[in-house]
């Protein structure tokens, strides 16, 4: 999942450092990713690349479920 987590970073079309404002798709990657991680028992998430927080601006991703 590595790969398509940096196609949503990097994308020529619409990955989150190629467009202006986040993309549909590349959030909805990232809550994907979110969702994988929480299901896998992730207590906390780190948005260790300071692109992620645009697509994910939640304090509390659980609270969009």
């Amino acid at each position: 999942m590595q790969d398509e987590l940096h196609e949503s970073i990097y994308n020529r079309n619409w990955g989150i450092k190629a467009v202006n404002a986040v993309s549909k798709k590349a959030r909805e990657n990232f809550l994907k990713y979110s969702d994988i991680l929480i299901k896998n028992g992730a207590e906390i998430i780190i948005s260790g690349c300071t692109e992620i927080p645009l697509a994910l601006p939640e304090r509390s991703i659980k609270k969009i479920y």
